[in-house]
């Protein structure tokens, strides 16, 4: 199967390196984003470091309604036929505790991480199946196992996906579709210094104590790098993950206190 890669978030810190790593690895990929003028400079960055017959293709689209996914998906299968890979690593929380949050914060962060991730899978598995092989994975995080006070929205959403990918998993998996979720913990980008700022605000700590003691709980001694995440996410997609679906796996340098 030679299908591309289609990456949601791929902007983003973890989706840009996802993107990155399929690009290296010799597979072509299509970036969705909200916005064209920054997924054509990503694009030409990837362009620049593909290998010969390698393409980097984008499509601008809304996750937040299924009218734009699904125009997206009908382009991209028209273009390029079926999708090797469908990553969702888009979506974003606040961070508070439960009883500082309004119904406006938590219908929008599950309009964009998790109804996205329903959008994406019901645009493209007609697509899929009619491949009869591929992979799906969903950058859920950390909190999915082990909610967080301050993170109850993040916590919820992760675990709401987790049981999407295990539900999705069961029914796609006699067309040989394959849906696995990455958990990754703190990840070295922007978006976790800016995590750290906002958890500042509720303590005595500045962000780079955050940061620090942060680091000091990970086992490793370390955040992840985004490039961790998207090993994990290309390993999945390959043909040596063949057998793995329904399963969720940790990116988070030994942080996680309990079993998987």
């Amino acid at each position: 199967m030679h299908g591309p890669a289609v990456i949601s978030g791929a902007t983003g810190g973890i989706g840009s390196a996802i993107a990155r790593s399929f690009v290296v690895d010799g597979t072509s990929v299509v970036l969705l984003g909200r916005h064209q003028e920054t997924l054509d400079v990503l694009a030409r960055r990837l362009q620049s470091v593909s290998r010969s017959g390698v393409w980097v293709d984008t499509e601008r689209v809304d996750i937040n309604t299924s009218e734009s996914v699904n125009d997206a998906a009908v382009a991209i299968t028209t273009r390029h036929g079926p999708p090797r890979s469908l990553v969702h690593a888009a979506g974003d929380h606040p961070v508070m505790p439960v009883k500082d949050t309004t119904d406006a914060d938590w219908r929008t962060a599950f309009e964009g991480k998790f109804m996205g991730a329903v959008r994406l899978i019901k645009a493209f598995e007609e697509s899929l199946r009619s491949a009869k092989e591929g992979s799906i994975v969903l950058i859920s995080g950390l909190f999915r196992a082990e909610p967080s006070p301050m993170f109850p929205i993040g916590s919820s959403i992760n675990a709401a996906l987790g049981a999407l990918a295990k539900a999705a998993s069961k029914e796609l998996a006699c067309a040989n579709v394959r849906v696995n979720v990455v958990d990754p913990g703190p990840v070295a980008t922007t978006r976790w210094m800016h995590t750290c700022e906002e958890l500042a605000a509720y303590g005595t700590s500045d962000a780079n104590e955050i940061n620090e003691k942060t680091m000091s709980r990970i086992p490793m001694g370390r955040l992840a790098r985004p490039e961790d995440v998207a090993a994990m996410v290309r390993f999945l997609c390959s043909s040596d993950a063949s057998y793995i679906t329904g399963g969720s796996f940790l990116v988070d340098g030994g942080m996680a206190a309990g079993l998987a």
